[in-house]
């Protein structure tokens, strides 16, 4: 499949084999790598289950519950590959 150069997001999943993932198989499947519009760095972002997140919701000005937000990290370099790697460890 090969990742395109003008990429913004990659689901580390769907790229495993491009990213040299190798075996790994102990990483959440919506784990993503993002391109951030003001740096370099690529951005690992991860969203848990909702019955897994411990987090306090923020709500609106009508009281409702706002969208859970994911995790988000950088991941100190610009190669998907490392980036990858980072992200998993």
């Amino acid at each position: 499949m090969g990742i395109a150069k003008d990429w913004s997001r990659l689901n580390v999943w769907d790229f495993r084999d491009e990213l040299w993932i190798g075996n790994h198989r102990d990483f959440p499947a919506n784990l993503t790598l993002m391109k951030m519009v003001n740096t370099d760095f690529i951005y690992a972002s991860f969203l848990t289950e909702k019955q897994d997140d411990q987090r306090e919701r923020a709500r609106d000005s009508l009281g409702r519950k706002k969208k859970p937000r994911p995790f988000l990290k950088s991941t100190k370099t610009n190669i998907p590959q490392q980036a990858a790697q980072v992200a998993i460890d």
